[in-house]
């Protein structure tokens, strides 16, 4: 009988087919979040070149894109978010990504991204009103700095983050105000998922506990995974799973707690495709959003 032989170049060749094909299967499970819906109404848009997100655009009620957010990468690391919004409106910069925080002011879900006014005139031309840029160090984002055009057409930068860590963990961020901390937070994680959100402002060079967050979370996979290394500092987006209560509470002038619950329908994936919010407090129904994924 004769005898195989394999020889070292190509065992080589062999173990880096079979890691190459092990590695595109881990990728494959991952669905990529395409289309945000609000009872029904399409509100995000997201798009992707492979596996790296590209651009959200964000619709009015009656269709039209509103403002739209693209990203661009350096070394496969998120390098600058760039806002677009209509030259003829003035809008709020975008602090974070995450489109729903799950913050609840007198018992309506509070978003606390700062959402574009925009215009849905298809002819309106968009220019970018404010973007961020990302600093690395060790292969962690470390400071983001945002900029702010100007009534001259210019870009100025006032305002910038620093990121801490424990371990690969977002465990603080701070921000900055021409140089000055204005407020800082912090994380706690539990088996992944950030479990609390505090916010601490400065107060007469005192910081003060103001906000806190508490979440927690289903064992299903977070809609948000395909996204989830990137520096945009969301605990719905850092988070290993998907939110299904959220607990806010106000310390700033006087105490006031809210909270609401989240139930999810999931695809065979595991993937939420159905989310239902309802105010804990009196058991109104908040919110229905409904998910598409490629």
């Amino acid at each position: 009988m004769k005898k195989t032989t394999l020889y070292p170049s190509l065992l080589i060749i062999l173990a880096i087919i079979l890691t190459s094909s092990c590695k595109k299967d881990d990728d494959d499970s991952t669905r990529y979040l395409t289309k945000v819906f609000d009872s029904g109404t399409l509100t995000e848009e997201y798009q992707w070149q492979g596996n790296q997100l590209q651009k959200i655009n964000n619709y009015n009620s009656a269709g039209a894109i509103r403002s739209y957010q693209e990203f661009a990468y350096s070394d496969g690391k998120l390098a600058r978010l760039d806002v677009y919004s209509p030259t003829q409106k003035k809008s709020g910069t975008i602090k974070n990504l995450g489109y729903r925080n799950l913050l609840n002011y007198n018992n309506n879900l509070f978003h606390r991204t700062a959402r574009l006014k925009g215009s849905g005139d298809p002819d309106v031309n968009f220019t970018v009103y404010s973007y961020k840029k990302y600093k690395y160090l060790d292969g962690k984002v470390n400071k983001i700095t945002y900029y702010t055009k100007t009534s001259t057409d210019l870009y100025i930068t006032n305002s910038y983050d620093t990121i801490e860590y424990n371990g690969t963990q977002i465990s603080k961020y701070t921000y900055y105000w021409d140089n000055e901390i204005v407020y800082y937070v912090t994380y706690a994680w539990v088996n992944d998922n950030v479990t609390s959100e505090s916010y601490y402002s400065n107060q007469n060079d005192n910081f003060v506990l103001t906000q806190k967050y508490d979440y927690q979370y289903d064992d299903k996979e977070n809609k948000y995974k395909a996204i989830s290394d990137l520096p945009l500092l969301e605990p719905e987006i850092l988070s290993k799973n998907n939110q299904t209560s959220a607990t806010s509470s106000y310390y700033d002038g006087h105490e006031y707690t809210s909270a609401i619950s989240i139930a999810y329908q999931y695809n065979s994936d595991n993937y939420p495709i159905q989310q239902t919010e309802t105010d804990v407090e009196n058991q109104t129904e908040l919110k229905v959003y409904s998910f598409e994924y490629r």
